[in-house]
């Protein structure tokens, strides 16, 4: 009776290794080293306390990520997006994990007060904006920004906004824009007033009506053209608000000098580009109207992987 229990003991054990050992050919086509290993590597990770996340941020007060945020793609039953993106559970984590770990957030305008002083930033700054509109920023994500009471940054296209009935897709109206800055939480900054949508022009070309001139179009009047839209802009927003901008989202991420020349005549003393993927260094040479922001489309296996990746500084 002993033999046999000791030999059906010693086959469960065969049988659990031989199992073991196999698993990670069978259904994942890594040895058993590499599986196991990222096995343990993310279990560790994701079961870090707010302490040790900490240690990831930076605390100079010398570098700021700017983090820019669209739209939320939905999840399945896993919580895992069913298209490329990040979801409103992730972008909540985030926001969590930003505010467990004492992070300062910051607006355009205390980033150009501190430069102006010559001042360092508070130690883990970081600057959230929403880019293109979407009335998920508003129903979706603003919750979440009074839920941990996190300061962020909405860059407005003006047509978007007075004309959101033609489209076919939610974009923001000027009461949820009011109800937004009302809170305290929510800054208005600039992503022009009609120049962010591509032209159609006679002949069938397109034009980035921003960065490109129109057929036929001379300097002066292309320089004429996108002054007098950022202007719109601005004063549209401070109609609405009380409070002119100070910064610019480019369209599509891309400016030329004769865009910043017109964003100097009317007091945009910001620019932010697109697709960067770096952060801030006040330590190194920087140019206002060209600050780096990391596009937040991407999903992560961990919230270290996700403070490692906005303290990229090249």
């Amino acid at each position: 009776m002993l033999k046999a229990l000791r030999n059906f003991i010693i086959g469960l054990l065969i049988g659990a290794v031989v199992f073991t050992l196999v698993l990670p050919y069978a259904y994942f086509h890594q040895s058993p080293g590499e599986f196991y290993a990222h096995w343990i590597n993310v279990h560790l990770r994701q079961n870090q306390d707010t302490r040790q996340l900490a240690r990831y941020f930076d605390n100079s007060g010398q570098h700021l990520p700017i983090l820019t945020y669209r739209s939320f793609v939905d999840e399945n039953d896993e919580g895992e997006p069913v298209e490329p993106g990040i979801t409103l559970s992730q972008f909540e984590e985030q926001m969590k994990t930003l505010s467990d770990i004492g992070c300062t957030f910051i607006t355009p305008q205390d980033l150009l007060n501190a430069i102006n002083a010559g001042e360092s930033l508070p130690s883990r700054a970081v600057m959230i904006t929403f880019d293109d509109c979407n009335e998920e920023i508003y129903t979706q994500a603003f919750p979440i920004l009074q839920k941990y009471n996190i300061k962020a940054t909405v860059n407005v296209i003006g047509y978007y906004i007075e004309y959101h009935d033609n489209y076919d897709f939610p974009l923001l109206t000027w009461d949820e824009l009011e109800e937004m800055t009302a809170s305290g939480l929510v800054n208005l900054q600039s992503e022009t007033y009609y120049s962010y949508v591509t032209q159609l022009n006679v002949d069938g070309s397109t034009t980035y009506p921003f960065t490109e001139q129109r057929p036929g179009e001379d300097w002066t009047t292309y320089w004429e053209r996108i002054t007098k839209d950022l202007l719109r802009n601005n004063l549209k927003l401070l109609d609405e608000t009380g409070s002119l901008p100070i910064a610019l989202a480019y369209p599509y991420g891309t400016s030329n000098a004769t865009t910043t020349q017109a964003m100097q005549a009317v007091g945009l003393s910001i620019g932010f580009d697109s697709y960067n993927n770096i952060c801030l260094n006040l330590n190194d040479s920087y140019d206002l109207y060209h600050l780096p922001r990391f596009e937040m489309n991407s999903n992560f296996d961990s919230m270290k992987d996700f403070l490692l990746f906005i303290n990229t500084l090249y």
